[in-house]
């Protein structure tokens, strides 16, 4: 192994280019800053939830990347305990949709017919 290649520690992850800390869930950005992330088991179902946050810029230090580290396990935690509503599954909203313009057109049908009818 040549002696440069012991020193290429950066890859490419979740769309940045990073190299690991010391720190668990703690990557360092290339361009300056840090990236967190954190990985929650749900208790109901086994199932574990993943947060991230990419914290940009020179001045972030590793000890603004360990208070956001905390902060997103903290949100990941009341998100699996529901505290937080995590936003529908795209399904879920479309029907939700399509349900309520069925509805509305429906009643506008009905009104431009009777409004027709009338006349």
């Amino acid at each position: 192994m040549h002696s440069s290649e012991g020193k290429n520690q950066w890859v490419r992850r979740w769309r940045y280019v990073m190299a690991p800390t010391s720190r668990l869930g703690i990557w360092r950005l290339k361009d300056g800053g840090y990236f967190v992330r954190v990985r929650v088991t749900d208790p109901r179902t086994g199932r574990r939830v993943q947060c991230a946050r990419a914290l940009r810029g020179l001045t972030v230090t590793i000890w603004d990347a360990i208070r956001v580290r905390d902060q997103l396990r903290h949100e990941g935690h009341e998100r699996v305990e529901g505290a937080i509503r995590s936003p529908p599954p795209w399904s879920e909203y479309a029907a939700s949709l399509f349900e309520a313009r069925s509805l509305r057109g429906s009643s506008r049908r009905r009104r431009a017919v009777s409004a027709g009818a009338t006349s």
